[in-house]
């Protein structure tokens, strides 16, 4: 989501905060202060808001009007909800209004449409950086329990989440195309050779993702589990930004962690770690490494289509780079039997 694009940077600024505290109001707050977090696909900001008289820290979550519907973030807040209430893991309760719902759109003059507004409690910890074996065995216990509570959550019908659609990410890729929509960028995202490497993968992956049973160990997955979406408290991991999440094959969310750390040197280490930790308390499938493997190089091309979206081409590090740097990985998995 641009990030108020089009303002300078004091307009910018007054549009913020007359939203954060319109937002705040709407969950029956009053907002004191607030500090710029982040800004990805979403923006976050530090709240220090009044309730009842006690002063209490907020996330507050900016979403832009096209990505998911109010519904598809409803959903996303009460599985969060439902996390907290029936499992050991530490997450953050979404903050609900008076009549109960979790996700407010508030407009304010300046921007054509409302942006949709969620609010959790600030969670107390630290990111891990570098991460060390304990650290990812912990996560691995966390990320199964989310994988036993999505046995039987989330298949009702009311649960408004989307399917991964592996096809229709990749076939773009297929095709040879990597369009940008960096402003003012004109040159090629990768080589003559990159892109034939690029489109050999996605089709192979497009095959084999496609052999992937889904009446097992299938359901509904948080899809970003790197260790920036992980608060750890006193060794705990705290899982937070659920946004991405979707129904997929549960050894996504184990990919999506290694592949994280796929080029660290005590990746073996870590890896070991986070599935010693995983089958502590779910069993991993019998064909877990070849589908941690299909999905670890299907993540390339996940993180390959969010950055061809970037609004610049240096918006977070340099995405021309990031697709060179994706090809060794993806060469690798074409050599592999699988």
């Amino acid at each position: 989501m641009p990030y108020f694009e089009g303002f300078d940077d004091a307009t910018r600024e007054r549009i913020a905060q007359d939203l954060i505290a319109a937002a705040c109001a709407e969950f029956g707050l009053r907002m004191i202060e607030a500090e710029f977090v982040a800004h990805s696909e979403n923006v976050v900001y530090r709240v220090t808001a009044q309730r009842d008289g006690a002063f209490h820290e907020y996330a507050l979550r900016i979403s832009g009007p096209t990505r998911y519907t109010t519904p598809q973030l409803e959903a996303e807040c009460r599985w969060i909800a439902a996390i907290g209430r029936e499992t050991s893991v530490a997450a953050p309760e979404p903050v609900a209004t008076p009549d109960g719902s979790r996700v407010v759109e508030v407009a304010v003059p300046e921007l054509p449409a409302p942006r949709r507004c969620a609010m959790f409690p600030w969670l107390r910890g630290e990111k891990t950086d570098p991460p060390r074996p304990e650290h990812l065995r912990a996560l691995g216990v966390v990320t199964a329990a989310l994988h036993n509570h999505a046995d039987t959550y989330g298949r009702e019908a009311h649960t408004d989440r989307p399917a991964a659609d592996w096809a229709s990410l990749l076939a773009p890729f297929a095709r040879g195309e990597l369009i940008a929509a960096w402003e003012g960028y004109t040159g090629p995202v990768v080589t003559d050779e990159e892109r034939l490497v690029y489109m050999q993968a996605a089709k192979r992956l497009g095959e084999a993702i496609g052999r992937i049973p889904t009446d097992r160990d299938h359901g509904l997955i948080h899809a970003d589990l790197h260790l920036w979406n992980v608060v750890y408290h006193d060794g705990t991991p705290c899982p937070i930004d659920f946004d991405d999440c979707h129904f997929a094959p549960y050894m996504t969310d184990v990919a999506t962690t290694l592949w994280h750390h796929a080029n660290d040197p005590q990746s073996p280490a870590l890896r070991d770690a986070y599935i010693e930790g995983y089958r502590t308390t779910r069993p991993t499938p019998s064909d877990w490494e070849s589908q941690v493997a299909v999905f670890m190089a299907a993540r390339c091309f996940s993180m390959m289509d969010w950055i061809l979206g970037w609004r610049r081409e240096d918006h977070m590090g340099s995405g021309s780079q990031a697709a060179s740097n994706f090809v060794p990985q993806l060469r690798a998995y074409l050599d592999t039997d699988g």
